[in-house]
């Protein structure tokens, strides 16, 4: 080897020395401590409340006839948005959870038509739903702690109020009435 070659190679060696000890100074900083995961839910039994918002579609129709003849059959789209409040209580047992619930929903769900007469009259019809609520049991399965799959079923109730204009002469009539049924559901 010449002298040149070993002069390259010695200080080549010692660069490779030195820089060793930087390399171990820039260690790579460890991020933050690892935090184990909230707890499953531990039980679905107690109280819960809550409000709710959305929109509404439906129908309403109005069948008025004496001793078998029809006079009126109408039918109307009527939509809208509406909002409330739930509260319920629940009972899980093993992987089987049961419970109450009860709403209470305002309503502006509402539609409209407009019938031409003979002899130049009209008929303005208008229905409104005002409110309506629903009372319901609920049994379901627990798929996985925080997954429930349920069915559910109870009463409804709601107030319908329609409104008949008759013009020209400006004749209204006004129906307000609180009618009851049944209201089933599954998620």
């Amino acid at each position: 080897m010449t002298y040149r070659a070993k002069s390259a190679l010695l200080s080549t060696a010692i660069a490779v020395v030195f820089s060793t000890g930087a390399f171990a100074a820039d260690l790579p900083v460890r991020g933050p401590a690892y935090r184990a995961p909230p707890p499953a839910y531990s039980s679905w039994t107690g109280y819960y409340f809550g409000g709710n918002i959305g929109y509404s579609w439906g129908r309403a129709s109005t069948d008025v006839s004496v001793t078998g003849f029809p006079i009126v059959a109408e039918r109307q789209d009527v939509d809208g948005a509406i909002g409330g409040f739930q509260s319920g209580y629940n009972w899980q047992v093993g992987q089987w959870v049961m419970g109450m619930e009860s709403d209470l929903q305002a309503s502006g769900q509402k539609g409209s038509t407009r019938y031409i007469l003979p002899g130049g009259f009209a008929l303005d019809a208008s229905h409104k739903l005002s409110w309506f609520g629903t009372a319901r049991s609920r049994l379901g399965i627990l798929v996985t702690p925080s997954v429930l799959l349920y069915g559910t079923a109870g009463a409804a109730y709601g107030q319908v109020k329609a409104d008949y204009l008759f013009t020209p002469g400006a004749a209204l009539v006004s129906l307000k009435d609180t009618k009851a049924g049944w209201s089933a559901g599954a998620g």
